[in-house]
């Protein structure tokens, strides 16, 4: 008997679909060349007398390369984009295969394709944004499993090189790892839920102190670092933004308070309510399923811990005056954790067949288009710029 109601794809075939958006929309947003500032970060490295972001660097000067190029940072990029690509498909396709529904098919491409999520790890070449995405959703690809005690020891390890990537991994992505942590134990055993959460957060705990204790820079001393970034990465003929990078290691904690709010009265907040409009449809989508895969019983407590967790981000707006971001981040959050209780939850039966239900369903796949259609594709340049856009980053990886 006909039912008028498409039947749901298969794993496979939202795996394909979901690759191919993501490809596309990230081809979209992207730019095709990094800019200065964001280079400037893969000069400072742990050997130059850095501590905070300065892993990327590390590695880079530890494998051999002494002069960063923008050729090899696009390379790095690439890899790590098509890395968070394959782990978010990855966790899309987990929750599809326990709830085979077109509501996880929802979830997978607002995951992937919209504007509200895309800019958390399509922001730029050369942004630690992918690398702390990398981290957080690994993290809860090794948080999916039962059974094996390394698993969250290798939380702790993946959280901890997440502090070191960006210290705002504290607050934009580990209390979304946290979550996941509490949500995946028996709640009847708290003190087992309390050695669990010990044991993921002590690493990124030592991280944060080490990245703290280092000592601020002089600004005297700016010139002559900027100097030293110079000879070790390729820069463009404007060292106004190369300095901003070095001038973040200038600036107590008071300082960068500050200094966020002078940016913002000078700017306006134009921008940052059109990247809340930009994301709202992907939180509202992730709160209307995440009320469906709360177990009854801890509806309220893991609905506020999953908030809050997805919130996070947000309290970095008086540290950071680009607020954007940070909605970008709790958007991210917002459905990657619904998601990730897709999965790991076995929710079976899909939505209950009535009115009220579909009525939401209806909301839920109206919200979708929004997302995906809302304008942000073509930020920082038209739409036409960025469809060109491919081209000039192959251009780049050759060295043409």
């Amino acid at each position: 008997m006909t039912t008028g109601v498409a039947p749901v794809p298969s794993s496979l075939a939202l795996r394909c679909w979901l690759v191919t958006v993501g490809a596309l929309a990230t081809a979209l947003v992207v730019p095709a060349a990094p800019s200065d500032f964001l280079m400037s970060f893969w000069g400072l490295s742990v050997q130059r007398g850095y501590r905070a972001r300065a892993l990327p660097a590390t590695v880079l000067q530890l494998l051999g390369v002494e002069r960063v190029s923008v050729r090899i940072v696009t390379w790095v990029s690439v890899v790590v984009l098509l890395v968070v690509l394959g782990l978010l498909v990855r966790l899309a396709t987990a929750a599809h295969r326990a709830w085979p529904s077109w509501t996880t098919c929802l979830l997978g491409v607002l995951l992937v394709g919209s504007p509200g999520t895309l800019r958390t790890f399509g922001f730029e070449p050369a942004a630690f944004d992918a690398l702390v995405l990398l981290v957080t959703s690994a993290a809860l690809v090794v948080l999916l499993g039962d059974a094996g005690r390394w698993r969250l020891p290798l939380v702790g390890v993946l959280a901890a090189v997440g502090v070191l990537v960006h210290e705002g991994f504290v607050v934009l992505a580990l209390p979304l790892v946290l979550a996941a942590v509490v949500a995946r134990a028996d709640p009847a055993r708290w003190r087992r839920v309390v050695a669990e959460v010990a044991v993921v957060i002590a690493l990124p705990l030592v991280a944060l102190a080490w990245v703290a204790a280092e000592p601020t820079l002089p600004r005297g001393e700016v010139p002559e670092r900027l100097a030293v970034v110079r000879d070790v990465v390729e820069l463009g003929p404007n060292e106004t933004k190369g300095r901003w990078a070095i001038l973040n290691h200038t600036r107590t904690f008071s300082e960068n308070v500050r200094y966020s709010a002078e940016v913002v009265a000078e700017r306006g907040h134009g921008r940052h309510l059109i990247s809340l409009l930009a994301s709202l449809p992907s939180v509202a989508v992730a709160a209307l399923v995440g009320r469906r895969l709360v177990p009854r019983g801890r509806g309220v407590l893991l609905g506020a811990l999953w908030a809050g967790a997805a919130a996070a981000p947000l309290l970095l707006a008086p540290l950071g005056h680009d607020w954007g971001r940070w909605i970008a981040y709790a958007a991210m959050n917002s459905v990657l954790g619904v998601v990730w209780l897709a999965a790991r939850l076995r929710t079976t039966g899909g939505i209950r067949r009535t009115r009220a239900s579909r009525a939401v369903t209806h909301l839920a796949v109206g919200l979708t288009v929004l997302a995906l259609l809302t304008p942000s594709y073509a930020r920082g340049g038209s739409v036409r710029t960025r469809v060109g856009q491919p081209a000039e980053v192959a251009k780049v990886l050759l060295g043409w």
